[in-house]
């Protein structure tokens, strides 16, 4: 019987063919065979599951809303998911998809790495107006208050709460660490702890009652 050439095959006497040839060959030689002949479909398969996990982590994204974001420097606690949680429950916020940001990575103090990478993320978060309240020391604050980068506290939540707090708020801060920050959370573990509600927000009424939950 005349011997078919591979090219007259059919696709199953080709699978067939082919199976037979992996199968007397050894386990590093499969290997081997696997990833010479296959490698340009695992790259594609990899290349379409990480489009796909993209594309999820997209949307999922494009769904959410930022509500609030707070930016506290040099945070002496090491979670605030209590805080976010009671937040969210004072501001009645029941969406998933709304979220409250809260972020304690930034450190300043002696020159190092941390200090720099947290110098060149505020100037980021500063640029890019992402974040609607800054919690800092007070040579902190001194340094990025001017030119009216701070909400006045009296334009923010009424003349009734400054007079109330009188001895918690400055012309354009609050105390922090006469706030829940430091007495219930410990998020804010030194003294002059400042709270500064930037004058760009456009979160103004969510930054308020933030202010008036710390303080109430």
């Amino acid at each position: 019987m005349q011997k078919k050439h591979e090219s007259d095959l059919t696709r199953k006497e080709k699978w067939q063919l082919e199976r037979e040839k992996v199968a007397s060959m050894s386990w590093k030689k499969r290997i081997e065979y696997f990833f010479t002949y296959y490698k340009w479909v695992l790259v594609v398969a990899v290349a379409v599951i990480a489009l796909g996990v993209f594309g999820v982590n997209w949307y999922k994204n494009l769904q959410k809303e930022e509500l609030l974001n707070v930016v506290i420097v040099n945070s002496s606690a090491p979670s605030t998911e209590n805080l976010n949680q009671d937040l969210r429950k004072a501001l009645k916020i029941k969406d998933k998809n709304q979220i409250i940001t809260i972020d304690t990575s930034v450190y300043t103090g002696e020159g190092n790495q941390t200090t720099y990478n947290s110098t060149m993320k505020l100037s980021v978060v500063m640029g890019a107006r992402t974040a609607d309240i800054f919690v800092c020391d007070k040579e902190t604050f001194a340094t990025y208050d001017q030119d009216g980068v701070f909400l006045s506290v009296e334009e923010l939540m009424g003349s009734e709460f400054c007079e109330e707090h009188a001895e918690e708020v400055g012309e354009n801060y609050m105390l922090a660490n006469q706030s829940k920050l430091a007495e219930e959370y410990g998020i804010v573990g030194y003294e002059d702890a400042y709270i500064g509600v930037f004058s760009y927000t456009e979160h103004r009424e969510h930054a308020k009652a933030f202010v008036e939950f710390l303080f109430e």
